[in-house]
C-alpha cells in the first residue's frame, strides 16, 4: 500500500512538473505574415561621377517560417520606388547645332524606377528585454522594371551667344517617361528588424534594410555623352520601413507540439 502511494505521488509530482513547463513556454508560431512600408534613399553607384540621392516609397509582404528556435527562411514581395540622380553635360555644337539649351546644357535628372522587387532568404532572430525580438536577415533579391520617369532640370542659352555677349541663360523643368533602364536586375538585400509586441503573438515592425545593386541598370552611360568615357551604373538604397506582423496558418513550434503531447 505504501509502495501504491509513492507511485501515485511520483505520477503526480512529474505531471505538475510537466504543466508548469508547459504554462511558462508559450505556443510561438512556425508561420508569420507581415506587411512594411517604408522609404527608399536610391543612389547610382560611382562608374560615373556626378550622381546624387532621391527619394522613393517602397511596400512589401513577406512569409516567414521558423526553421528552429533562432533561424528561419523567408519569402518577400512588394513595390520599390528605385533609381538615383545623375548630372549630364552635353554639347553638340561641334556637329554645327546652335548653342541653345537643347543642343548645349547642363541636366540635372532624377530617375525613379517603378519596379516590382521579391526575395528570397534566411534570418536569425532572437528576443533582447524580455519580449523585444531583433531579426537579422540576408537575400539576393530581383527586381522587375514596371516604368521609369525622369525629373529634370536643363539649364543653357534660351537664345544664341551674340557678340560680347552671354546670351539669355535660363533653365528649364520638366518629367517624362523614359525607356533607358533594364528590365530587370538583381540586387542583394540585407537588414535587421525589431519587433515591439503588442498583443498575443503580433508585433509592430521597425525595418532598417541596405540594397547592394549587384547587376546594372543601365549600361554604357556616359556623363558627358562622349564613348570611352562612360561604366555600367548600378542602383543601391537604404530603406527605412514600419510594419505589422501576425501569425499565420495557426501553426505551434514543433517543441510545443511535443510538449502538449507529453502532458495529454
Amino acid at each position: 500500500m505504501k509502495h501504491f502511494l509513492k507511485l501515485k505521488l511520483l505520477l503526480l509530482l512529474i505531471c505538475l512538473q510537466g504543466y508548469s513547463i508547459a504554462q511558462k513556454t508559450k505556443p510561438v508560431p512556425r508561420w508569420r505574415l507581415q506587411a512594411t512600408a517604408g522609404t527608399a534613399f536610391n543612389y547610382f553607384t560611382d562608374e560615373q561621377p556626378h550622381r546624387g540621392i532621391n527619394v522613393g516609397l517602397s511596400g512589401h509582404l513577406r512569409l516567414d517560417y521558423a526553421t528552429s528556435k533562432h533561424f528561419g527562411l523567408f519569402a518577400e514581395t512588394g513595390y520599390v520606388g528605385a533609381g538615383g540622380t545623375l548630372t549630364s553635360f552635353k554639347d553638340d555644337t561641334w556637329l554645327g547645332f546652335p548653342a541653345t539649351i537643347t543642343f548645349q546644357n547642363v541636366k540635372q535628372s532624377s530617375y525613379i524606377i517603378h519596379s516590382l522587387e521579391s526575395s528570397v532568404g534566411a534570418a536569425y532572430s532572437f528576443v533582447v528585454k524580455g519580449s523585444w525580438s531583433v531579426k537579422v536577415y540576408v537575400a539576393p533579391t530581383l527586381n522587375i522594371t514596371m516604368s521609369e520617369w525622369e525629373s529634370y532640370e536643363k539649364t543653357g542659352n534660351f537664345l544664341p551667344p551674340i557678340t560680347d555677349s552671354r546670351g539669355v541663360i535660363g533653365t528649364i523643368s520638366g518629367k517624362q517617361y523614359v525607356d533607358m533602364f533594364e528590365p530587370y536586375w538583381w540586387s542583394v538585400t540585407s537588414g535587421i528588424q525589431i519587433g515591439l509586441p503588442v498583443k498575443k503573438h503580433q508585433e509592430f515592425i521597425l525595418d532598417f534594410r541596405f540594397v547592394n545593386g549587384t547587376s546594372p541598370v543601365l549600361f554604357d552611360y556616359s556623363y558627358l555623352g562622349i564613348p570611352g568615357v562612360q561604366g555600367n551604373l548600378r542602383t543601391n538604397s537604404f530603406r527605412v520601413g514600419i510594419g505589422y506582423s501576425i501569425p499565420a496558418f495557426g501553426k505551434k513550434s514543433k517543441k510545443q507540439t511535443i510538449q502538449n503531447n507529453i502532458i495529454k
